[in-house]
């Protein structure tokens, strides 16, 4: 998981990381269960754009899921993406 979040957070091949300005956790009814997901916001200091990453993990059929986002914060829609994680099954 800690991978993942490290890859998320990498600018394409270079050492500078993006910078989490805020996180909130939110919870999410995904199926007959509901899901801690955390939400956030970071920014690129070297382009000064920014991104929202989406991290939780679902129970699949023989383990843990995890989901992770990095959606660019121009084509962001909230709404959009809390749809698509209720639609887990």
């Amino acid at each position: 998981r800690q991978h993942i979040r490290e890859t998320l957070l990498e600018r394409g091949g270079t050492e500078e990381s993006l910078l989490v300005k805020e996180r909130q956790d939110r919870d999410v009814p995904v199926g007959s269960e509901v899901i801690r997901f955390e939400f956030a916001t970071a920014t690129d200091l070297a382009t000064d754009k920014t991104y929202k990453l989406v991290e939780g993990l679902v129970p699949g059929t023989t383990g843990d899921v995890l989901i992770c986002f990095k959606i660019d914060a121009d084509a962001w829609n909230e709404e959009l993406v809390l749809e698509m994680l209720q639609s887990i099954k």
